[in-house]
């Protein structure tokens, strides 16, 4: 495979995962929306550490560093 190919690979993945952020935010939205509704506080910090420890806990399955996944996660959830 050629550093083109690879560099094509590596494009692809980040569209897939940019995708993924976009349906993310949309369904963050929709639980935003929900709580304001039923005036459910936005924010929930056991629920939160609850999601990191779930994305660690996957990460580490994958073999990919638990901080990576704590950072990332973070970040989808501010």
């Amino acid at each position: 495979m050629s550093l083109e190919e690879f560099r094509n690979e590596i494009r692809d993945v980040d569209l897939k995962i940019l995708d993924l952020i976009k349906e993310r935010l949309e369904i963050a939205k929709k639980i935003g929306l929900y709580k304001k509704e039923h005036k459910y506080p936005v924010r929930h910090v056991r629920i939160e550490e609850k999601v990191i420890e779930r994305a660690n806990d996957h990460a580490k399955r994958l073999g990919i560093p638990a901080e990576l996944a704590t950072n990332i996660i973070r970040m989808l959830i501010e």
